[in-house]
């Protein structure tokens, strides 16, 4: 089974498309209490926009959480805005400061829509290091996001 997380309105066919916002995905669930699933009967983990809106709590339980469900090598992705990016295109001036605020502190369209903190790259190694997961690999997009994805390692 492949969970994409926090799916909102964007849903993959393929994954089951959890969030916590009824009407969004294949059904509302907490993403951060997925004990419904067995350890090690995930094979992929899928999380756009969700991990920086958790507090830091909220975040390492779910690195561990996920950790728990992958089963070894399985793929962890990861897509937040990109702290790094944004700060250089804000000192830089090819973003202007409401670009800034509206996409470090989200757009608060409800209750869940707040940002916490952000991520980039180190951020990103420190958390895999610490729960269990290979060296990550990243991706820049569009919009000044990034992508990481790693791998669950055997225990």
């Amino acid at each position: 089974m492949r969970l994409n997380l926090a799916c909102g309105d964007r849903p993959r066919p393929g994954y089951l498309n959890l969030d916590i916002i009824p009407g969004k995905g294949d059904r509302q669930a907490d993403c951060l209490d997925l004990d419904e699933f067995a350890s090690g009967s995930i094979k992929e983990i899928l999380a756009e926009h969700f991990v920086e809106h958790l507090t830091r709590p909220q975040l390492f339980a779910f690195f561990e959480q996920a950790r728990l469900l992958l089963a070894p090598g399985r793929a962890l992705t990861l897509r937040t805005p990109c702290m790094r990016c944004l700060v250089l295109a804000a000192a830089s001036g090819e973003i202007n400061l409401e670009l800034l605020d509206l996409e470090l502190f989200a757009r608060h369209l409800h209750e869940h829509d707040f940002h916490r903190q952000g991520f980039w790259e180190e951020k990103f190694a420190r958390l895999c290091a610490s729960f269990g997961f290979s060296d990550p690999e990243f991706e820049h997009g569009d919009g000044y996001e990034i992508t990481m994805t790693a791998r669950r390692l055997p225990t």
